[in-house]
């Protein structure tokens, strides 16, 4: 429990907006039926979501044995605004109406550390979405427009290794982020999130927004 406890500490290093609470306790999976249709995916606010733009599949192209519990922590988690559970929480005053965290964690010993975090955040309104983009910009993350998308990579290499993808548009947020000691390496280097962009942005831009299945979370 000692080196579960240190995984928000590294990622709070890459994720500057995100709220992540190491807890005991199972995560229920929700099935949900998502919908595909011509280029289009209709959102249904919940898991799939995040598997559309971003497969488990794709991350064991860089984590093999993910699903080996001796080696890796697997976790996955929705959450709405102003709830906890799981790995996670979203506070209640967020500008995300709902997030996704998939997190994979090497078993390790000492103080060697790699770790993957893969974030999804849903923003009811425009403006909700521009005060969440705003904040990470005056954390120092340079965002770039690429068309209707916004784009920003990160990379540390002392004195810890790190990289994080940021895209947003259309309501959302994607963040993958990955953190290794310098006896590690990194599941995605700046190199590969790069190859992931046009995936990701192609994705995100095919996102048809539905209306929330549930009530309106207020803020708190």
């Amino acid at each position: 429990m000692e080196r579960v406890n240190r995984l928000p500490v590294k990622i709070r290093i890459l994720i500057l907006v995100a709220v992540i609470v190491v807890a005991v306790g199972v995560t229920a999976y929700i099935k949900f039926s998502p919908t595909t249709t011509g280029d289009k995916y209709e959102l249904v606010h919940n898991l799939p979501d995040l598997e559309y733009i971003i497969s488990w599949d794709t991350i064991a192209s860089v984590c093999p044995d993910m699903n080996d519990y001796t080696k890796y922590e697997k976790q996955e988690a929705f959450m709405g605004r102003g709830n906890a559970g799981g790995f996670i929480s979203l506070d209640s005053n967020s500008p995300a109406m709902w997030m996704i965290a998939r997190v994979v964690n090497k078993i390790t010993e000492g103080n060697s550390v790699r770790n993957l975090g893969v974030f999804m955040w849903y923003f009811e309104t425009a403006e909700e979405f521009d005060e969440h983009m705003n904040t990470l910009q005056t954390q120092g993350i340079s965002v770039q427009t690429e068309g209707d998308l916004l784009t920003a990579v990160v990379e540390q290499k002392t004195p810890i290794q790190s990289t994080q993808l940021v895209v947003a548009g259309n309501h959302i947020c994607i963040s993958i982020a990955n953190v290794a000691s310098l006896d590690e390496s990194l599941f995605f280097s700046k190199e590969g999130l790069m190859d992931l962009l046009p995936t990701i942005k192609s994705k995100i831009s095919s996102i048809e927004i539905t209306p929330l299945p549930f009530p309106r979370i207020p803020r708190g």
